[in-house]
C-alpha cells in the first residue's frame, strides 16, 4: 500500500522570518483574549446590570452561544459563495474579514440598554462576528502558506499564540491592557 509523502518540516526560524506567521498570529493575539474576556464578563455584567442570578442567565447566554455558532458557520460559508461568484480569493477573505470586524464595533451600546435582550442582540452579534473573523483566520493559513506547511506551521504557531495568550491573561486582570500601556505583562 502507498502512503503519501510526508511534507518535510519547515524550521522554526524560517517559520519566524517569514511575516505571514507575524500576521496571522498577531491576528489570534488580539482576537482571542476577547473571546475569553467576554465569556468570563458575560455572567456577571447579566448579574449586575439585569439582575440575572444563576437560574436565569442561562437563556439569553445560550442565545448569544447560538449567535456566536452561526457567526462561525456563517464566517466560513460567506468567502466561499463570494469565490462561486467570482470574487477573489484575497477579496472574498479580506472583505469578510473587515465586515466580522466592523460588526464588533457596536458592543459598547450593550451599556446604554436597559432590556437584557436588546444586549443579548448586540453582544451576540459582536461574538458572532468574532467567530467569524477566527474561522477566517484559520483558513487564511492556508491560502497563504504552501500545501505542506499548513498543518504543521498552524499547530505550531497556534499553540504558542495560545500560550503567550494564556499566561499574559492568567493574572486576575489579565495583563493585555497593562502591556499595552507599559510594554510588559507584570
Amino acid at each position: 500500500m502507498l502512503r503519501p509523502l510526508e511534507p518535510a518540516p519547515v524550521p522554526w526560524k524560517t517559520l519566524l522570518r517569514d511575516r505571514r506567521t507575524w500576521a496571522i498570529a498577531g491576528a489570534k493575539l488580539m482576537t482571542d483574549p476577547v473571546w475569553w474576556f467576554l465569556l468570563f464578563w458575560l455572567p456577571d455584567f447579566m448579574n449586575r446590570v439585569y439582575g440575572l442570578d444563576l437560574r436565569s442567565f442561562g437563556l439569553p447566554l445560550a442565545t448569544i452561544y447560538a449567535l456566536a455558532t452561526v457567526g462561525a458557520l456563517t464566517g466560513g460559508w460567506i468567502p466561499g459563495r463570494l469565490l462561486q461568484r467570482g470574487a477573489t480569493l484575497n477579496f472574498a477573505r479580506k472583505g469578510t474579514l473587515l465586515v466580522c470586524a466592523l460588526a464588533v464595533v457596536p458592543i459598547p451600546l450593550v451599556l446604554t440598554f436597559s432590556n437584557v435582550w436588546y444586549a443579548v442582540l448586540i453582544v451576540g452579534l459582536a461574538l458572532a462576528a468574532h467567530q467569524g473573523f477566527s474561522t477566517n483566520v484559520f483558513a487564511l493559513a492556508t491560502d497563504v502558506f504552501p500545501a505542506g506547511w499548513s498543518p504543521r506551521w498552524w499547530a505550531s504557531v497556534r499553540s504558542s499564540a495560545t500560550s503567550v495568550d494564556w499566561s499574559c491573561s492568567s493574572s486576575p486582570a489579565g495583563c493585555w491592557t497593562p502591556a499595552a500601556a507599559t510594554g510588559r505583562c507584570s
